[in-house]
């Protein structure tokens, strides 16, 4: 198969050293047709944490793939790589970490641009480290997955208006507020993942909540002691698995409300 025709470029990695992705789009006008672009570093030493699955470095030029619609593990270096992304019209699919709390205007800027987007992971550069992604007005109207890796000091204003969302997993964001009051209101959502995401003592699910949820997943919520369901919440749930939360000493109540 010649450049000219790839369709596909990936680069995996099983270590601890990281490593750049060291194609020079720009100078390399065969690949400009590039649909799917996938690079990471596994590291099976570690359990589940920030660093299991590490991104690699992408150079600038990224902006001349404009047939690219996946493009996963890459590191936010910097504004300009950020910015670059907007100009790719065809992105589906976007999975970016390393993001620090400066970068975050600039790439809420770039989502908006992004009308055709289906699957979202950001990722920040440490569990400590704020993502700010309140400046978004307008989400990415198709977008059916989304994740989202470390602090946030509140849940971003445009959740709410995430009709076609279908998977959601948030991990590290501390959030003193139940992010259950927005979450539940997301009329198609199926799967919900929380870990290490709430500092509060009780979640409440009112009734008419998660009406499509199939999945809800609830760990390392190191303060919950109550979790409250409302009779009508969760009519289709088929699974409900709570871990790692210490407090969290009784069967939620209202749990027989679930057939």
């Amino acid at each position: 198969m010649s450049l000219r025709s790839l369709r596909w470029l990936g680069q995996g990695r099983v270590g601890r050293d990281s490593r750049c992705f060291s194609s020079s789009f720009s100078q390399n006008p065969k690949l400009r047709k590039l649909r799917y672009l996938g690079a990471y570093i596994k590291n099976n030493d570690v359990e589940f944490k920030f660093d299991f699955l590490q991104a690699v470095k992408i150079h600038c030029g990224i902006r001349c793939l404009q047939s690219l619609q996946k493009l996963f593990k890459i590191e936010a270096n910097n504004n300009a790589l950020i910015t670059e992304l907007g100009y790719l019209g065809q992105l589906r699919k976007l999975e970016i970490t390393k993001l620090k709390r400066e970068n975050g205007i600039v790439l809420c800027t770039v989502l908006e641009k992004m009308r055709h987007f289906l699957s979202l992971k950001i990722m920040a550069t440490s569990e400590e480290e704020v993502l700010e992604l309140q400046s978004m007005s307008s989400p990415p109207p198709l977008l059916q997955t989304l994740a989202l890796f470390g602090r946030l000091e509140k849940l971003p204003e445009w959740i709410p208006k995430l009709k076609s969302i279908v998977r959601i997993g948030l991990y590290w964001l501390k959030l003193m507020d139940d992010p259950l009051k927005v979450l539940q209101a997301l009329p198609n959502l199926k799967y919900l993942w929380l870990y290490n995401v709430y500092g509060g003592e009780q979640l409440h699910i009112e009734g008419e909540g998660f009406q499509k949820l199939k999945f809800l997943g609830l760990e390392s919520l190191g303060g919950l002691n109550r979790l409250m369901i409302d009779k009508g919440a969760l009519p289709f749930l088929e699974r409900l698995r709570i871990g790692a939360c210490p407090q969290l000493k009784e069967v939620p109540s209202g749990i027989h409300h679930l057939k």
